[in-house]
């Protein structure tokens, strides 16, 4: 049975982790990247906001980096929120934020498990778990 389930007819190894990742945001995607390289993204307006796209495919025992990077006005002046919803997992992994600002900006994050270390706002936790990152924009 585990083989008329696995993907190899699609042409990747068994088990590996095929994901649609959405991000929904009132900002501009200046460039996304996954792993260093550029990543192709589909980008559609809903509910007024956002909604960049695209498809990932994790081989088992690997891990990947997506990079989104984001320009224009925060809706409240100041502060910036990143909400991870967390989706049914096979196998535990690892979810790892990062978030940083260009020019002259110092952030400080607010969270449960968050950490501020050298300007980047960071969490690392549980991928199985709803989490909220905020990052107070300080300017020196």
């Amino acid at each position: 049975m585990d083989r008329l389930c696995s993907l190899r007819f699609l042409g990747r190894p068994e088990a590996t982790n095929v994901h649609h990742l959405a991000v929904f945001t009132p900002l501009k995607v200046v460039s996304a990247t996954l792993n260093g390289s550029a990543q192709p993204i589909e980008t559609q307006d809903e509910y007024g906001g956002n909604v960049y796209s695209t498809n990932l495919d994790i081989a088992p025992g690997t891990e990947a980096t997506l990079t989104f990077r984001l320009t224009g006005p925060l809706r409240d002046p100041g502060t910036y929120r990143f909400v991870y919803d967390h989706q049914a997992l096979v196998n535990p992994d690892t979810l790892s934020v990062a978030v940083r600002a260009d020019g002259d900006v110092d952030l400080e994050g607010r969270g449960r498990g968050v950490e501020t270390t050298n300007g980047e706002v960071r969490l690392e936790t549980e991928a199985r778990v709803n989490r909220r990152v905020t990052a107070d924009l300080l300017r020196p």
